[in-house]
């Protein structure tokens, strides 16, 4: 019997790291988050991508633009 993988993960926000992104991916794992209240900024937007984040879910999409912003220009 084949083992299930699954797709991704939807991690708190407050779990997300470098380490726990990487090592989904290295599983073949996207990772989700939504950030909630004061984490809702463009620093931890860009913290997040700068991580390798797949998916930020937001009610403030164009916060998250800008953080992917920032980070192309690095």
């Amino acid at each position: 019997m084949a083992r299930e993988k699954p797709f991704g993960v939807d991690a708190r926000w407050s779990a997300l790291s470098r380490e726990l992104i990487a090592r989904c991916h290295e599983a073949g794992i996207q990772v989700f988050s939504d950030a909630l209240g004061l984490n809702e900024n463009v620093e931890q937007y860009a913290r997040a991508i700068d991580w390798g984040i797949d998916v930020i879910q937001t009610d403030y999409p164009l916060r998250v633009l800008r953080a992917i912003e920032l980070h192309n220009t690095d």
